[in-house]
């Protein structure tokens, strides 16, 4: 199962791949402002695909684990320029993921 870690104010959270209640994360609206909106859980692109309501983002966490349980100690670092792709819908936000369980990256071309 895939894990999100994200930063906010300060404090490293976890977002599971099972939908929660309270969890919020961030996304990168095209203005360049973060956003934050409801954590849905994980879908797979196929499926996200077909989300007729669904809208790309970038969602702003800063690494990911394919690990299961309460102590993951191999979180894999998101590398500057990349984010994990987010399909958002009118209730909240899914991460996407590729067949084989990981996340699903898009790169951000550095501006000059």
């Amino acid at each position: 199962m895939t894990t999100f870690r994200y930063r906010f104010n300060y404090r490293q959270d976890a977002l599971p791949a099972r939908p929660t209640k309270h969890l919020m994360v961030g996304i990168h609206t095209r203005s360049g402002d973060t956003e934050r909106v409801r954590w849905l859980g994980t879908l797979e692109l196929d499926r996200a695909k077909q989300l007729t309501d669904a809208r790309p983002v970038r969602l702003d966490v800063n690494a990911y684990t394919l690990e299961d349980g309460e102590w993951v100690t191999g979180w894999q670092p998101i590398p500057a320029g990349w984010f994990v792709q987010g399909a958002l819908v009118a209730h909240g936000v899914y991460g996407v993921l590729v067949k084989d369980g990981s996340p699903r990256f898009v790169h951000e071309p550095a501006t000059q």
